[in-house]
């Protein structure tokens, strides 16, 4: 499962994707909900999207901090096995 947001600024467009390994998720999701989730759910999958929004919300204060004012989309999650992300951009 993976927890993707879209990011731009006036001179920087892009994207953030946080993966997890299904044990991994289910053990954060477990502690933070105080759940025994055995399997990835429609119930908690919403969860990878949420630690993605937390973590780029952190980040975010930290880089607009130094002037780069970064915004953000909604946060996407992808889920299925042997999930492969790649990215095409412009440097």
């Amino acid at each position: 499962i993976a927890g993707t947001v879209g990011i731009w600024s006036e001179t920087y467009q892009g994207s953030i994707t946080i993966c997890f390994p299904k044990n991994t998720f289910l053990a954060i999701m477990n502690e933070l909900l105080g759940e025994n989730y055995q399997e990835i759910s429609s119930e908690i999958e919403s969860g990878a999207g949420e630690i993605m929004n937390i973590v780029f919300g952190y980040a975010k204060v930290v880089l607009n901090n130094q002037g780069h004012d970064l915004r953000m989309a909604i946060p996407g999650v992808v889920t299925g096995s042997n999930l492969k992300v790649s990215q095409q951009g412009q440097c």
